[in-house]
């Protein structure tokens, strides 16, 4: 009888890890895909284009996903960095957010 409960035990482990390592896996091929269009977007697509022009669309793409609050906060000031043409600060922001490094 104990030898029946502790096979029942490891395939109702086996059967929950199946299904975490599938979740797992389909996010971590997701998640790899996104990293790959991030860097070929922002990296080696715009051979063509300035990197300053780049830098301005990073910015500008980090200046409209910013929340709310994050407007509000006055010590960095987004918007006028922005308006004033120092994309630098925003452009990184937006590099890290997507995960890759400036």
């Amino acid at each position: 009888m104990v030898r029946c409960g502790a096979r029942i035990v490891i395939c109702v482990q086996a059967v929950m890890r199946s299904r975490w390592l599938s979740r797992c896996l389909l996010w971590m091929t997701g998640r790899i895909g996104d990293l790959r269009n991030g860097h070929r977007a922002i990296r080696i697509a715009p051979r063509h284009a300035r990197e300053k022009e780049v830098e301005r669309l990073l910015a500008s793409r980090a200046l409209h996903r910013l929340t709310y609050g994050e407007f509000l906060n006055p010590p960095p000031e987004p918007v006028g960095d922005f308006a004033r043409g120092r994309q630098d600060r925003l452009a990184r922001a937006e590099l890290e957010g997507v995960g890759l490094r400036p």
